[in-house]
């Protein structure tokens, strides 16, 4: 269980930048649904979530680090919340990644993610 919907939010980011893949994906509650950042397909069960994380740690994911101050929390209902905010995805190569999140995450669960979203944040053209 966890005390706060930023707490859900640390562990995640932990999890990734550890590459530790067992870690992030415990977080995803059974069923949970997980729009990637880098696939165009939209995952709903355990061992799809679990391929994309790997993946990325093949990959060389270097860091995801949340933009300061971008972060919105709503209370849902008791203990369940939304979240939303901007990240950066650092990889090995150099390449930096700005994106966008939702997540939806009930902390009395000890798997607390039940949908997150995540996509390239488009270039501004203004």
């Amino acid at each position: 269980m966890f005390n706060s919907p930023q707490d859900v939010l640390a562990a995640w980011l932990n999890g990734v930048n550890a590459g530790e893949s067992d870690r992030v994906l415990s977080l995803y509650a059974q069923g949970s649904v997980l729009v990637p950042t880098f696939s165009e397909k939209i995952l709903n069960d355990r061992i799809g979530i679990e391929a994309y994380f790997l993946g990325l740690s093949k990959r060389g994911v270097s860091k995801v680090t949340l933009k300061e101050g971008t972060l919105n929390v709503l209370e849902l209902a008791n203990g369940v919340f939304a979240l939303a905010g901007l990240y950066d995805w650092e990889f090995q190569d150099g390449e930096l990644v700005e994106a966008r999140f939702t997540y939806t995450v009930n902390i009395h669960k000890a798997s607390p993610i039940t949908h997150h979203h995540s996509s390239v944040l488009p270039k501004s053209h203004s």
